[in-house]
C-alpha cells in the first residue's frame, strides 16, 4: 500500500529519510563487525 502524497509533512518525511539512513549505517557496520 502507498500513503498519500500529503500524508506527512516534509520536515516529518526527512526524519524518517534520516533514520533510515541511521539504520542502514549501524546495521552495515554490525554486519562487517560480525563477518571479520
Amino acid at each position: 500500500m502507498h500513503m498519500a502524497d500529503a500524508l506527512l509533512s516534509p520536515a516529518v518525511g526527512g526524519g524518517m529519510w534520516a533514520a533510515t539512513a541511521a539504520a542502514v549505517f549501524y546495521c552495515s557496520r554490525k554486519i562487517r563487525a560480525t563477518a571479520d
